[in-house]
């Protein structure tokens, strides 16, 4: 989660603004992505307009990007709203604290068998010695 440190009067305007767009029935963009995809490959196209770009439709990132300069606040500068990635969010040279969710890594299959084999042999090896000591 970012948090750039908007003031109440920044995030209620962020708020309106959302609340806006839903009442406008904006629509979530899978082909703006598209378009994002492209100029990712491209890096002179990040800062021109996305060729796919609709109105009223965004998709994720763009949508946070859009709502942040409404309030006031670029993100991303020399980035085109529509060509907004989540980690432009992320690396944005605007101050801002992170708060990260770090969780432990899942075993993995093989791990969790090992596991279980060596649990079982340990337990073989008391049953052989409790009948090996009588």
């Amino acid at each position: 989660m970012l948090d750039f440190g908007l003031a109440d009067t920044g995030a209620a305007g962020l708020v309106n603004e959302g609340l806006e767009l839903v009442a406008s029935h904006t629509r979530y963009s899978l082909r703006e992505l598209l378009g994002t995809l492209v100029a990712l490959h491209k890096p002179e196209l990040r800062g021109q307009g996305n060729p796919l770009s609709r109105d009223r439709s965004f998709y994720c990132s763009a949508l946070v990007q859009h709502l942040f300069r409404k309030a006031g606040l670029d993100l991303t500068p020399g980035l085109d709203v529509k060509n907004t990635t989540p980690e432009d969010l992320a690396r944005s040279p605007v101050p801002h604290t992170t708060w990260l969710l770090q969780r432990a890594a899942p075993r993995s299959r093989l791990a969790s068998a090992v596991r279980r084999i060596r649990r079982r042999v340990k337990a073989r090896v008391r049953q052989v010695r409790r009948v090996a000591v009588f």
